[in-house]
């Protein structure tokens, strides 16, 4: 429980950075959330909470297969 200092999944849940959240400070695992219902700022924030390296203007598409490929 706290106020996420950056946008990120907490919980299986997408929070925007300085909101409040109740839940585990760990990163939900990529298989249990539904890539495809996110959208590509979502999908740039998560990307950029794993670590994981896409183009700069790489497609909701492209960021889908790079999680996915990093899990």
């Amino acid at each position: 429980m706290g106020i996420a200092t950056t946008s990120g999944f907490f919980g299986g849940r997408f929070y925007q950075g300085g909101q409040f959240h109740e839940g585990e400070d760990e990163a939900a695992p990529v298989e249990s959330i539904d890539l495809e219902k996110l959208t590509r700022e979502e999908l740039v924030a998560l990307a950029k909470q794993r670590s994981v390296q896409h183009a700069e203007g790489a497609t909701k598409a492209q960021i889908i297969a790079a999680l996915t490929a990093a899990s």
